[in-house]
């Protein structure tokens, strides 16, 4: 029961658990994608990204203190609970894309010195 009890704790600490939202690197997305567009457009669409960062951040950041909890649960009290892991939906994807649109508005912002009323 021992030898099943730890193949089954690795296996979930191998699983795909959801990481902190922090600790998602940015995947590189081109400024040049926003280049020919005017600043009130990269303004505006810098807002509509940052919102849209913030309501992912904050799905990934409850899915991994959920995932947190479940280890926790199944590794000292019920090890059936590791497979609650597998619920979660890990947005790691998503949220890199995001940070790397983020970035590359950023760079066109400073760029072309976009500032609010331009």
């Amino acid at each position: 029961m021992r030898k099943i009890l730890s193949i089954m704790v690795s296996a979930a600490l191998a699983s795909s658990c959801a990481k902190h939202p922090d600790s998602i690197e940015a995947r590189y997305v081109s400024p040049m994608i926003y280049q020919s567009w005017e600043c009130k457009n990269i303004l505006d669409e810098q807002g509509r990204i940052r919102s849209e960062l913030n309501r992912i951040s904050s799905l990934q950041q409850e899915n991994a203190n959920t995932d947190t909890a479940m280890m926790t649960v199944g590794v000292i009290i019920f090890w059936p609970a590791l497979f609650a892991l597998a619920a979660t939906k890990d947005r790691k994807e998503e949220l890199g894309k995001l940070k790397g649109e983020s970035d590359a508005l950023d760079a066109v912002i400073k760029q072309k010195q976009c500032a609010p009323g331009n």
